[in-house]
């Protein structure tokens, strides 16, 4: 027996499309990671990957308390290497920065986060995905349009390989199109007014 009584119908986290924008004019010369570091965001994965690929990566973002070791481990060690660059925490502006520059943004998550919002900020400003098969990355990266879903690093470095297939105004749309706050703030009225008249 159906324990629920109503269909659920999932209405999405936003991102504010008017300040996460592209800016054609920089170069895209960096991976990026964004998010706390810590085993289940993939801060290590996202290195192994830049490293395979001989490509700049970027990480931005706090260092959880409790994870301290975590960074000492698995993340210090290769910042003496050209390649990876960490910036530490970023405001909006900075996280704007970088991710107009960024030619694609490392998802590896390792467990099932229900909404990344920093993935929709990345595609906002033309940045295609490339995510781990888990949590809402399939809801959100629609493979070879936005950017790529992979089941493991093999999978994230060949995606790296061929992210210049994607068309970055492609991703731009897409985000406006499914995740601009006046889209959201639509489908919370539209569900809203279907509660009321039922």
């Amino acid at each position: 027996m159906n324990k629920f009584k109503h269909k659920f119908t999932p209405v999405y986290n936003f991102t504010d499309t008017e300040f996460f924008i592209p800016d054609d004019n920089v170069e895209k010369e960096y991976l990026m990671f964004l998010g706390r570091i810590e085993d289940i965001k993939g801060t290590k994965e996202c290195i192994d990957v830049a490293l395979a690929t001989n490509c700049k990566l970027l990480i931005a973002g706090n260092i959880q308390p409790g994870h301290e070791q975590y960074f000492k481990t698995y993340i210090e060690p290769h910042l003496n290497n050209p390649l990876i660059k960490y910036v530490g925490p970023v405001n909006d502006e900075q996280k704007r920065y970088w991710l107009q520059r960024t030619k694609a943004f490392l998802f590896p998550i390792k467990w099932e986060e229900p909404f990344g919002i920093v993935m929709i900020e990345a595609m906002a400003c033309g940045t295609p995905v490339i995510g781990f098969n888990r949590g809402s990355v399939p809801e959100i990266v629609k493979n070879s349009l936005n950017g790529f879903i992979a089941n493991n690093i093999e999978e994230m470095i060949d995606a790296v390989r061929k992210i210049d297939t994607i068309n970055r105004k492609t991703v731009r749309q897409y985000c406006v199109d499914n995740f601009d706050t006046m889209v959201i703030a639509k489908q919370y009225i539209e569900l809203i007014q279907k509660i009321a008249t039922k």
